[in-house]
């Protein structure tokens, strides 16, 4: 049995083009080679980037992701897509299916990360009592601009359809 504080480590947000931002608090490294999932031999399912022991929350599934510079390559999509003449049926089942994509991925996440907390207990010890409770599930995103008002619209509305879809495809007597 390895000691969960093994994984502990600064957090990390990953997002190369906002190294200018830093997070001073600490979490649980889940994925990546030295990570849970990898210790605890569950490769092979999705996580969230860290489970975080939060003072005021208990536990938090924290998961990075640039979801604006995703719909932003979406749209560019859309967009090649739009101009090769295909009926406007199609054009809208193809953007469909790209925020299909990234909804599936993040209740994945979330899904894998629940199992990863329930069966790390077979291999990591020390483990804080707050990962035996339900926890919040925090998708963490970028700074969005909003000097670019018509833009910064198109974001936050993108991003409350995905939250929604999000909570509905989960279970929540697992999660906050």
């Amino acid at each position: 049995m390895q000691d969960i504080i093994k994984f502990l480590e600064d957090i990390n947000h990953e997002m190369p083009d906002h190294q200018s931002i830093t997070i001073e608090r600490q979490a649980y490294k889940v994925d990546g080679e030295h990570g849970i999932k990898n210790a605890c031999n569950l490769s092979n399912l999705k996580s969230v980037d860290y489970f975080e022991n939060h003072l005021k929350r208990g536990l938090l599934y924290l998961e990075f992701s640039d979801l604006i510079k995703q719909d932003e390559q979406i749209k560019e999509k859309v967009a090649q897509i739009r101009e090769s003449n295909l009926p406007k049926k199609l054009n809208a089942e193809i953007r469909k299916h790209y925020y299909k994509v990234i909804h599936k991925e993040l209740v994945d996440k979330f899904k894998d990360s629940l199992q990863i907390t329930t069966k790390m207990v077979n291999f990591l010890e020390n483990i804080p009592e707050c990962f035996l409770k339900n926890g919040d599930y925090v998708i963490i995103i970028p700074p969005i601009d909003f000097n670019d008002k018509s833009k910064a619209e198109d974001i936050v509305r993108f991003l409350d359809i995905l939250k929604s879809n999000i909570r509905s495809s989960l279970n929540n007597q697992f999660f906050n």
